[in-house]
């Protein structure tokens, strides 16, 4: 399902404030990289309403977040978006209407998630190749880069 537009431009201002654009590194498999879009915060209906919307991800539940300043946690609700199919309709909808270092990082979610789904043929598991593995470690890189934040 195409997410129509001006859901695209709502769906764009919740992420552009509230969402995090992540790639994952593995420690026990260092070639590996995994793409994601993740929001967390206390309103599951508003995850719920996004999660529809778009028929894409799943919500977590956290009993308890980790204490404050010695106070526990509140609970918390993450709606985590990790399929590669879902990630590229997604960012195709919300980039237009991202800016800054938001729409930078997404740009580089979808490089990432593309770069493996055009190396990977639907049923097969095939090594990446070296050229391939160099390529997304220069996009994590360059994720690394734009995810520091600048002052001045």
């Amino acid at each position: 399902m195409d997410i129509p537009e001006i859901s695209s431009a709502l769906l764009a201002g919740f992420l552009q404030g509230e969402g995090c654009f992540h790639i994952g590194k593995r420690k026990d498999k260092p070639r590996e990289f995994n793409p994601s879009i993740s929001v967390a915060q206390r309103e599951l209906q508003t995850l719920k309403f996004f999660q529809s919307l778009t028929e894409s991800g799943n919500i977590y539940y956290r009993p308890e977040n980790a204490p404050i300043r010695g106070r526990p946690g509140k609970p918390i609700y993450r709606w985590s978006i990790s399929q590669r199919e879902d990630l590229i309709k997604i960012l195709n909808a919300v980039l237009p209407y991202l800016v800054g270092r938001c729409r930078r990082k997404a740009e580089l979610v979808l490089e990432m998630t593309i770069t493996k789904r055009n190396h990977h043929q639907k049923g097969q598991t095939r090594r990446l190749s070296n050229s391939i593995i160099l390529e997304r470690q220069g996009i994590y890189q360059r994720f690394l880069e734009a995810n520091r934040r600048t002052y001045g």
